[in-house]
C-alpha cells in the first residue's frame, strides 16, 4: 500500500472519531513518536555507510586515539 494511501485512510479513521480524549491522546502519541524518531535518526542515518572493512579500520582509528601517553605530554 502506498504511503499516500496509508494517510488518506488514517484521516477517514480519525474524522470518524468524536471522543476529544481519544483525538488529544492520539495527538499526543503522534508527537511522542516524532520526537523518538528525530532522536534516533540522528545517529542512523550514517547506519550502512561504511562496509565492515571501512567499519573496523574507523575502530582501530578510535582506538588508537584513545590511547594517552603521559611521556609525550
Amino acid at each position: 500500500m502506498e504511503i499516500t494511501t496509508i494517510k488518506y485512510k488514517f484521516i477517514e479513521e480519525i474524522i470518524q472519531i468524536n471522543n476529544p480524549e481519544i483525538l488529544l491522546s492520539l495527538k499526543n502519541f503522534l508527537i511522542k513518536l516524532k520526537s523518538q524518531k528525530a532522536k534516533t535518526s540522528e545517529w542512523m542515518q550514517f547506519a550502512g555507510i561504511w562496509n565492515d572493512e571501512e567499519a573496523d579500520e574507523m575502530s582501530e582509528i578510535i582506538k588508537d586515539c584513545e590511547k594517552i601517553d603521559l611521556n609525550e605530554w
